[in-house]
């Protein structure tokens, strides 16, 4: 049957010819018989001999023949010169590939190989492999043409032809513009197979020292992510950790850039945080369009899904912000903190088609990473801050003041700077809380600490050490200024007006610190509080 089928398609033209001329001598035959009512050749009988006409119908036999002969033999030429062309295309192809040492350059050499075998001008050679290594050849320059052919490995449209092989541990994909008929789809078939042991040999030397690299790379890779959360140890702010982070994904994706926009709060308040690699024109675009509805269509996905959005090519994105007239391929990296995604960190590829499976994996540990940091860092803030702080007021506690006044009474010391101390107590407050319970004796524990804020110096340092107990540390306060404050206080607590039955007003005792032991130095401020309440309702004593 095989035979049978390749002789038709050898002299197909020779037998289209011989039943043309047998359709032709039918046809007419079946006109005369209609028009005379007898065949022709009996009536020419009557003229000519018989012999004559045989001798007249071999000569148009081997005139029929010779010509027939003629056109096979042109045609079998023909076929023997193409056949020894492309035989010299797949010899020339073959030497030049083992001339050059580069995998890469070798599949170009093969992918401008197929474009002369099968006069196609339109043809892509793309290489994937397991390992990350890729390599792609397209015969076109034309950037509309060359993102068809990128955009046909995942979408397969009708229009081209897509062939596949391997080359050890490389899928490659040939992608060629139109559909190719049955023949030439052999002869791509024969091309791959004559060039690919060629190419083979040459992967299989470069292949065991790509998996050595390959190797170091991802312990690179993941020695990095290592070091990252073993420096994390340290408190950070966001800010740190965010810058911290893009560097450490341009050491994981060096072929990339990173950025990170924080999306805790409605788009109205999204900010761009950190970045590493971003060219400045593209930040200035990003930080003036980030509000906007048409911007972030990937970050309100990620924001929705809580997980890595990977875009394959960022040019047929709905949104994407070009510069300079770039597409790229993206992975969307969310930061998650209670449950909700609180910063994006976007990593950007130079072309189309960058990222592989690999690189979404470390895109995941990424994202575990920075989110267990961020929620460590907030947790461990929380708990110093509750841990030094009063949890009514939101003033420092006793545990901070004793920690403090050896750091201010060492530093004034060391500097000769003078440091004075305030101690408070809030007259009539236990009458207070009898006349109007505990809930009214917060809320004026609280509006008593408020006005200490306002009347206080940044540098200075509230505590609420018990009850109704307050003190402040006024470092390079002298014992003139720290009267000055302290009568401030007292005027703002007696025109507050707490209420007409009971009189708040607060007492409070002054000293400043003479190079003298810390308890000596609270002594003589506790003696000073003692001697102004021991007079009357809001009087200040300063000590000796």
């Amino acid at each position: 049957m095989k035979r049978f089928l390749k002789f038709l398609g050898e002299y197909t033209l020779s037998i289209v010819i011989l039943l043309a001329g047998i359709v032709l001598f039918l046809l007419f035959f079946y006109y005369d018989f209609r028009t005379y009512g007898s065949p022709f050749y009996l009536r020419l009988s009557e003229f000519l001999p018989v012999s004559y006409y045989l001798l007249v119908f071999l000569l148009v036999f081997l005139f029929f023949s010779v010509v027939y002969l003629s056109i096979m033999a042109i045609r079998r030429r023909l076929t023997i010169l193409e056949e020894l062309s492309k035989l010299k295309t797949i010899d020339s192809v073959t030497k030049d590939i083992l001339k050059v040492e580069d995998f890469g350059e070798k599949l170009k050499i093969f992918g401008q190989g197929i474009v002369d075998f099968l006069g196609v001008s339109l043809v892509g050679v793309f290489v994937s492999a397991k390992d990350g290594f890729k390599v792609e050849f397209v015969s076109e320059r034309n950037k509309e043409k060359r993102d068809y052919l990128f955009s046909s490995i995942e979408k397969k449209p009708l229009d081209a032809t897509i062939e596949s092989f391997e080359i050890f541990d490389a899928d490659c994909s040939i992608v060629i513009s139109g559909k190719l008929n049955a023949k030439a789809l052999n002869e791509l078939s024969e091309y791959i197979e004559f060039v690919r042991p060629v190419l083979g040999s040459a992967r299989l030397g470069i292949s065991v020292e790509n998996k050595k690299t390959k190797v170091e790379e991802l312990l690179k890779k993941y020695q990095v992510l290592n070091k990252f959360i073993i420096e994390s140890k340290a408190l950070w702010t966001y800010e740190d950790i965010y810058w911290k982070s893009v560097s450490v994904a341009v050491e994981i994706f060096p072929f990339a850039s990173a950025s990170i926009i924080d999306v805790s709060g409605p788009q109205s308040q999204w900010s761009f945080a950190a970045s590493k690699n971003v060219p400045n024109e593209r930040i200035a675009v990003v930080k003036e369009r980030i509000k906007t509805p048409e911007f972030g269509e990937n970050l309100r996905l990620i924001k929705e899904k809580k997980s890595v959005l990977h875009i394959v090519n960022a040019a047929d994105y709905p949104g994407w912000i070009q510069v300079n007239g770039y597409a790229f391929s993206y992975i969307g990296i969310p930061i998650i903190f209670d449950e909700e995604v609180i910063a994006v960190l976007n990593i950007d590829g130079y072309k189309p088609y960058q990222f592989y499976d690999q690189d979404l994996v470390f895109a995941e540990a990424l994202s575990l990473t920075v989110s267990t940091i961020v929620e460590k860092n907030k947790k461990l803030e929380e708990y110093n801050k509750s841990s030094i702080t009063d949890p009514l007021t939101g003033l420092y506690n006793r545990r901070e003041f004793d920690n403090r006044i050896k750091v201010e009474t060492e530093r004034a010391e060391r500097y000769s700077r003078s440091l004075s101390i305030m101690s408070m107590d809030l007259d009539h407050f236990k009458q207070w809380n009898d006349t109007y319970g505990h809930l009214e004796g917060d809320r004026l524990l609280k509006e008593f600490s408020d006005i200490i804020r306002k009347s206080i110096r940044n540098t200075d340092i509230p505590f609420r050490v018990g009850g109704d107990e307050f003190m402040i540390l006024l470092p390079e306060t002298d014992i003139v200024q720290a009267r000055n404050t302290a009568h401030r206080i007292s005027k703002l607590v007696k025109s507050s007006n707490f209420d007409e039955k009971v009189k708040v007003a607060a007492s409070i005792g002054l000293a400043e610190y003479k190079l003298e032991p810390i308890q000596d130095f609270q002594k003589r401020v506790d003696k000073a509080l003692y001697k102004a309440k021991s007079y009357s309702s809001g009087r200040v004593f300063t000590a000796k």
